[in-house]
């Protein structure tokens, strides 16, 4: 099965809390056996960080990263006000899907596993 790509990009990573919380999910992340990889970049000029995951099943991951941020009622408070989820489709980044998005707006996938 081929490896997909996912990223989470959180928005205004100096805020109080938001750190923190990145900490927490990078954590429930590497002991995810979906997750293949994880890396973590984070660029203080545009006050954002992204985890870039690598998986065979990313849809898979969300869904059970945001089950575990819904028992972390403060993690889950903080991040679903500053994050984008978007992960790789069958033609990689030409046919991505928005798993979670700060605005609202926004029209994000609906989870089909």
């Amino acid at each position: 099965m081929q490896r997909k790509r996912m990223v989470i990009q959180i928005l205004g990573a100096s805020a109080p809390g938001v750190m923190g919380s990145v900490k927490v999910i990078a954590r429930h992340l590497t002991h995810d056996p979906l997750v293949a990889r994880i890396s973590f970049e984070r660029n203080p000029a545009d006050d954002l960080v992204n985890l870039h995951i690598l998986s065979v099943d990313p849809e898979n991951v969300w869904h059970r990263l945001s089950i575990q941020s819904h028992r972390l009622p403060d993690v889950r408070e903080i991040l679903a006000n500053c994050w984008i989820v978007i992960h790789q489709g069958q033609h990689g980044w030409r046919d991505y899907a928005v798993l979670a998005h700060v605005d609202r707006r926004v029209r994000v996938a609906r989870r089909t596993g």
